[in-house]
């Protein structure tokens, strides 16, 4: 169906209402047939705030070339060519067709091939033909063609003409409209399986996909202006275009200077090269699906390559990743990196066209495979392996004391024993910064460094660095930093001398001073907590007591629950408020307790009643998500838990098969960001509740990527970005240990059945002996946490590590062979859920007893044992 106006053209079909403007030919929207939101998926004049790129724009459906002279790159664009622009609709093929032909008379207008679109709305989606000719008489070298992919990402419109923290702004209509009205995207540019993923932030079907036909590939993806936009806030990211051809963008964007500097880019650089009148045909695709199981599919379908991989794209050396790639032809993979294995195998479900193997890399970096298919077709897929992982952890713990821990006594803003960022551009401190938030031993970029190295010794403690931090606390933490009176946080110690020009980010004295900031609380109020569990298992705090740590960390938490304009939003790291919580409990803190619990209650139904309680000091933002959940789950608020969850997959619902993607967050181009392993924990959580096979395969995958910003030397670099001018990871420390806390908080081992694979591991290996018993045996890091869904059986570790667990899923008796790797803990401590029997055996080393079991769990402590143990669990009947 068709409706036709003087300016516009709307056709039906496909569930898809699509607008035409008819003078352009180009798209002006497209939306769900009868969609609940009435979500327009592209960029159009009314949902675009950008003056600048108003005044001069290009829209969905305009093409982007850059053609070589002889002596240097002309830019032609479809947006500056309407004196050769025709278009037509042909009611009896159903096509909208725009036509460039002749040579334009504007400067940037179209002078060297005649180009031919075709926009067609089928059953199975919105197909968009490009056709270009060479149109003159001599070869023709066309260096970019590119896409302007405009679409409806510009959150700051929803704020126009408005001040963005008047009224109910923050928390009320702006979010729902936020969530429901505009759209993220998730882009996977490498070859021929390109594609891009469109969802509204909420997370609920359809969303839109994009994706290439026949042998049209993508090559890169890129900002017009890379000064226009950013990641952060309330923002457009900008013009994205997507090349298929991308060689004159390399140059003219300066991504690759003249001599010596060349800048990295995943997929390389390419021009089209034309005789007269030769022509070349580029084909995509829009439509809409209803799960996320159904890209990949698609791309099959299509003639492309369907990716699936697991446990992600991100392993340790030495460790194994299953893949499964769908393709009508047969694949050939191509390792173009130093270190990589690949095997083919055939055992698990295998169907035609469905190709499985077995990757190991021996060395770290980057693992580029590509992978060639069809009549010259490509897609390349980029892997990432690491070091070891306890190692990685107790190497950051072990230079984090060496060097990141500021000793000077002379330090004008009283920094002395505070721990620092550093730059590892010139392996020093990072001590000075315009922002001063960012040095002065507060915020995300210092508190989390003691958030981080306190709770690594809560697993594997170390003399050294606890008498670190128990002086970190007492020389600055607890003195200089937070008053040990009121208890009150300031903003930092950090301020710079002040000009006329000084900007709001350059604190004063008395700034610095201030203790309003809501959210450094509950930083400080985590690091408490970390020495309370590290005293009350370990014993080895010195200064204070475990109890005393636990009440520092009840005071500071009280605090921030009446601190500042943030308390009802979720907060960096506030899930984990409620062990502090249950802590009071166990301890006997009761009156502390109820005060606490009080004020979680009311932040709790705050939450509840708000549709969207989300954002944070940023109005779009990643950070309250873990709190929420965790509120949702502990106050009983199941609807809310699961839209929370509902909304995190959606950050992740790209799915691409890059290191960089596969469970990252979107946020903008920046990848390996704190939030990622936060909001895994919501997930996880959320796999064992529901089941939710995603929530597993993106949370861990989230976990385990964002290890890459660590260095086997214990260096932490800051988050990825991956725009072509600006690929890599920044060298500054960042807030790369509030991601390395939630790591320690949520990484846990687990055993599933894959429908492909079969019994596999995340976090964990596992094989089948012959009579089907499982043999596991963890690399995640820590050792302590274990869940085996097919069994819904947990084990947890607080005492000792899990080396090796054997199980026999028929009788669901399982054997833990155990250790401890600090010479520091000698007791043993653990507990097993989900066992369904009234008893158990359990055998240490040829010592029997029975115990009982209740609400299906059972404890187990031993004294002064004897590494490595051997323990045997196996349920009895009644």
């Amino acid at each position: 169906m068709y409706k036709q106006l003087d300016d516009t053209l709307v056709l039906k079909g496909g569930g898809m209402l699509v607008e035409f403007d008819r003078s352009r030919g180009t798209i002006v929207s497209l939306k769900e047939e009868n969609g609940e939101h009435n979500t327009n998926y592209v960029g159009n004049k009314d949902n675009i705030s950008c003056k600048d790129y108003l005044a001069d724009p290009c829209w969905l459906g305009d093409v982007v070339l850059r053609i070589w002279s002889g002596s240097g790159w002309q830019k032609e664009l479809t947006s500056h060519s309407s004196d050769v622009r025709s278009t037509k609709y042909d009611s009896q093929t159903g096509v909208f067709i725009v036509e460039y032909n002749g040579i334009s008379q504007n400067p940037t207008g179209l002078k060297s091939v005649y180009l031919y679109e075709t926009f067609q709305l089928q059953e199975d989606g919105l197909h968009w033909d490009i056709t270009l000719e060479n149109h003159t008489d001599s070869l023709l070298e066309i260096g970019e063609l590119a896409l302007p992919f405009v679409m409806n990402t510009d959150y700051a419109s929803l704020f126009r003409g408005e001040t963005k923290l008047e009224g109910d702004n923050w928390r009320g209509i702006k979010q729902k409209e936020w969530h429901e009205r505009k759209v993220m995207q998730h882009f996977f540019i490498a070859g021929h399986s390109s594609y891009v993923l469109l969802q509204r932030p909420l997370g609920d079907f359809p969303f839109l996909f994009f994706h290439c036909l026949g042998d049209t590939f993508l090559e890169a993806a890129y900002q017009a202006e890379n000064t226009e936009g950013s990641q952060w806030d309330l923002i457009w990211e900008g013009q994205y275009l997507l090349a298929v051809h991308s060689r004159a963008a390399r140059i003219e964007q300066k991504w690759k200077q003249k001599k010596e500097k060349q800048e990295f880019w995943f997929n390389g650089h390419t021009s089209l090269v034309l005789n007269p009148g030769q022509s070349k045909v580029y084909q995509f695709r829009f439509t809409l699906l209803n799960s996320y199981t159904q890209v990949q599919k698609e791309l099959y379908t299509y003639g492309q390559l369907g990716v699936n991989v697991q446990p992600g794209m991100v392993i340790p050396c030495g460790q194994e990743i299953n893949m499964e790639l769908m393709c009508k032809d047969k694949p050939t993979l191509i390792p173009e990196a130093n270190g990589i294995e690949i095997h083919e195998i055939y055992k698990g479900k295998t169907r035609i066209d469905h190709y499985l193997f077995k990757l190991r890399f021996n060395t770290v970096g980057q693992k580029k495979i590509k992978v060639s298919y069809g009549k010259g077709k490509w897609t390349n897929l980029f892997f990432y392996a690491i070091s070891p992982i306890a190692e990685t952890l107790k190497a950051r713990a072990r230079f984090i004391i060496e060097r990141q821990f500021y000793h000077n006594p002379f330090d004008p803003y009283q920094r002395h024993h505070a721990f620092l960022p550093y730059d590892d551009n010139l392996e020093t401190l990072f001590l000075e910064s315009e922002e001063a938030w960012q040095v002065g031993g507060s915020d995300e970029y210092c508190l989390p460094i003691a958030m981080y190295l306190a709770e690594k010794n809560v697993y594997y403690p170390d003399r050294q660095e606890i008498e670190i931090i128990e002086t970190y606390i007492d020389d600055f933490l607890f003195k200089c930093l937070q008053n040990p009176e009121t208890y009150e946080v300031k903003r930092g110690c950090y301020w710079v001398e002040q000009y006329p020009s000084s900007q709001p980010w350059e604190w004063d004295k008395e700034e610095a001073k201030q203790t309003w900031r809501t959210f450094n609380y509950p930083l400080v109020a985590n690091i408490y907590h970390s020495m309370y569990r590290i005293g009350k298992l370990h014993g080895l705090t010195k200064h204070r007591s475990a109890k005393e740590y636990l009440l520092m960390a009840w005071q500071t938490a009280m605090k921030w629950f009446n601190t500042g304009k943030l308390t009802n939003i979720g907060a960096p790291a506030g899930s984990n408020v409620i062990n502090i919580l249950q802590d009071l409990k166990e301890e006997g803190l009761l009156e502390e307790f109820e005060q606490l619990n009080r004020e979680m209650m009311r932040v709790a139904n705050e939450m509840i009643k708000e549709p969207y309680p989300y954002g944070s000091e940023l109005y779009v933002d990643q950070t309250s998500y873990d709190q929420v959940h965790a509120f949702m789950k502990y106050y009983n608020s199941q609807e809310k838990m699961f839209k929370t969850l509902q909304i995190i997959k959606a950050l992740r619902a790209g799915a691409q098969p890059f290191w960089f993607g596969y469970g990252n967050e979107k946020r903008g181009n920046v990848s390996c960001w704190y939030a990622q392993t936060l909001n895994a924990r919501a997930l996880l959580s959320g796999f064992e509740d529901t089941g939710d096979y995603e929530m597993l395969k993106w949370g861990h995958a989230g976990l385990i990527s964002f290890l890459t910003t660590v260095r086997s030397s214990g260096v932490a670099h800051g988050w990825f970005t991956w725009w072509p001018d600006r690929t890599g990871f920044d060298l500054r420390s960042l807030d790369t240990d509030l991601g390395l806390y939630g790591y320690l908080k949520a990484i846990k081992s687990y055993v599933v059945q894959d429908d492909v694979f079969g019994v596999v591991g995340y976090g964990c290996s596992v094989n089948l002996d012959e009579e089907g018993n499982w043999r596991i045996i963890p690399w995640d890091g820590l050792y302590k946490r274990l869940y085996l869904a097919p069994l819904k059986i947990d084990i947890s570790v607080e005492k000792g590590e899990l080396e090796e667990i054997l199980v026999n899923p028929e009788n669901r008796q399982i054997q833990l062979k155990l250790n401890e790797s600090t010479g520091l803990v000698h007791d043993l401590a653990l507990v097993v859920t989900g066992i369904i029997a009234p008893k158990c055996r359990i055998r240490i080393d040829r010592i029997e007893t029975i115990i009982p079991c209740v609400d299906g769990r059972i404890w187990l402590t031993l004294r002064e044992c004897i590494w490595p143990l051997v323990v045997e669990v196996t349920p009895l009947p009644a």
